[in-house]
This record gives C-alpha cells, sequence and structure tokens, in this order.
C-alpha cells in the first residue's frame, strides 16, 4: 500500500467515526461495506459491485472534500442496500442506474437536511442525479419515467 493509499484510509476511518456519532444508520451500512482502492473498470471513479464490493480509485477519491468522500461512499452503498442487482432484471443497466442513482440521491439529500455539514453533494463533471420531481418514487418508477 503506498503512502497515498495510508492517508485515503485514514480519510474513510475519519468518515466511519464521524457518521458513527451523527448519522449511526447510514454509518451502519457503511461500516459493513469497506472500501477497496484501485482500479475500478468502466465507471473510472468508483463502482460497486454484484458481490458487495465498493472500489475507489485513488486519483479520484484524493480530489474529493471528506464530506464529498462520504456522500460518494454512502450512494454506492446505497446501491447495494437498495438491491441494485436483484432488482434490475432484464432492464437497460444505464437507465435503470439512473433511476437508482435518482432514488438514492434523493435519500441522502434527506439524511443532509436532518444533520446538514457532515456530507457534501459533488459538483461540475460530477454533479448528482437529483430531481425532487421524483420524490417518493421508487427506482423502478423512476425507470419507467425515463426515457
Amino acid at each position: 500500500m503506498t503512502e497515498g493509499h495510508f492517508e485515503l484510509e485514514a480519510r474513510f476511518q475519519r468518515l466511519r467515526f464521524r457518521l458513527n456519532r451523527e448519522m449511526p444508520f447510514l454509518a451502519h451500512l457503511l461500516n459493513k461495506v469497506p472500501p477497496s482502492l484501485g482500479p475500478v473498470g468502466t465507471a473510472r471513479t468508483r463502482d460497486t459491485g454484484e458481490w458487495g464490493e465498493i472500489f475507489f480509485d485513488p486519483r479520484f477519491a484524493n480530489e474529493l472534500t471528506e464530506g464529498q468522500l462520504g456522500i460518494v461512499w454512502a450512494h454506492e452503498v446505497l446501491h447495494l442496500a437498495f438491491g441494485f442487482f436483484h432488482r434490475r432484471g432484464h432492464r437497460d443497466l444505464r437507465r435503470f442506474n439512473v433511476a437508482h442513482d435518482y432514488a438514492i440521491n434523493l435519500a441522502l439529500d434527506d439524511f443532509m437536511r436532518v444533520k446538514p455539514g457532515i456530507l457534501e453533494w459533488t459538483t461540475g463533471e460530477w454533479s448528482p442525479y437529483l430531481d425532487r420531481a421524483f420524490e417518493g418514487m421508487s427506482a423502478d418508477e423512476i425507470y419507467a419515467c425515463l426515457e
């Protein structure tokens, strides 16, 4: 493990500690799925594996603030918690992933409203799919709305 990996691991540990104290439900999920650092495949930056793995490209992760790192990690964990791989079935992967992103990000936005200042949305190229028009809808329902 390189020196950069040690610092990144320390950032993940600080996040775990803070989230355990401030957002215990979300922290419980994050504690069950530790991030792996290294190649992530086609996603380039971070990815979630069908068997419960989460991968982060260290270069991408190091560019994020601690709050942004937390939101990305939580987002990926919620793909697993919300059953992405089992619920997708034969639906289009890209479209179902976007629908899932909307549902996840609405849930995370609600967490952030209750406990502001802990997690932080990414910006620019990595701005989240977040649209209150989908509030109260499941990923399956959002999928049906996306063309």
